[in-house]
């Protein structure tokens, strides 16, 4: 990524996210049309050119996991704002557009999306050139994690670590070292009682495919894009792991349990991850 591009996967999730809205059935997983708005018109006539990508198996199965990484983390959120959550974080926030469609329970919230400069300045600029208002509720943290701390990089903004608070963290885990994973979890323990974190996470690698088998996996597919993967996790590992770091409650949802959730009765093809792949842990 130079200092002018925003991540290649953070794109495309957008893109995904915009197939969602044109392609899938209704109710949709996550209802997102001010995603349509912060694509450019050249990223949304690649959406609407290439239908047959986005209804190919392995489009629609990623685009699943995407779509419910998000509703799960925005109903985690709705959840944490009952008990009295009043700062939200969204790290690595890419091209997500949940503060720009908020719904009124978030008006109590000062969110914050932090993300790296490069990206975070093509998002803003997509932001204008879509005519998407900032809510002032809203505030910008980019950090550049390779020089700067969460915390220093939070430090300087207007986020009070004396409140409990809420983090989304979706898509990037598995970038990081293990090392720079811990910083980050051992950060949002520093919190409150009661601050949580939603994020995903990376299974060890499948046994090796078989030659039939020639479509490259996500992992593979942001490596050669220059970012690999660095970190997966056995779920009972990362569970035990996370209690011992110092968190009081771990939820890893099971493929059952978000089938039921957000799956149930779909005509689209959309399903849920054979895998467990997100989880939940309050401080």
């Amino acid at each position: 990524m130079t200092d002018r591009e925003p991540s290649r996967t953070a794109v495309g999730v957008a893109l995904m996210r915009a197939a969602h809205q044109l392609y899938d059935a209704i109710p949709k997983i996550l209802d997102d049309s001010v995603v349509l708005q912060l694509l450019s018109p050249a990223m949304l006539n690649h959406v609407r050119g290439t239908e047959d990508h986005y209804r190919a198996a392995g489009a629609t199965q990623l685009r699943s996991h995407l779509m419910i990484r998000s509703r799960y983390a925005e109903d985690r959120l709705a959840e944490a704002v009952q008990r009295g959550i009043r700062q939200f974080v969204s790290l690595g926030a890419g091209f997500d557009t949940f503060p720009y469609r908020q719904p009124m329970w978030a008006r109590s919230l000062r969110i914050f999306e932090v993300d790296q400069p490069a990206s975070q300045r093509i998002k803003r600029e997509r932001l204008e050139a879509g005519a998407i208002l900032i809510p002032p509720n809203v505030e910008f943290v980019p950090i550049d994690f390779e020089t700067t701390s969460l915390d220093d990089g939070l430090a300087a903004s207007s986020f009070d670590p004396t409140l409990p608070t809420f983090f989304s963290w979706l898509g990037v885990m598995m970038y990081l070292t293990p090392e720079a994973n811990d910083a980050v979890f051992r950060y949002v323990l520093s919190l409150p009682r009661t601050s949580e974190i939603v994020f995903t996470f990376a299974s060890p690698a499948a046994p090796e495919r078989s030659a039939e088998s020639a479509r490259p996996s996500v992992a593979e597919l942001a490596a050669r894009g220059g970012e690999p993967w660095l970190t997966r996790i056995d779920p009972d590992v990362l569970t035990a792991h996370l209690l011992e770091l110092g968190f009081t409650s771990v939820v890893l949802p099971t493929p059952e349990q978000i089938e039921a959730w957000y799956i149930q009765d779909r005509q689209d093809g959309l399903h849920a991850s054979p895998r467990r792949t997100i989880a939940s842990a309050i401080v």
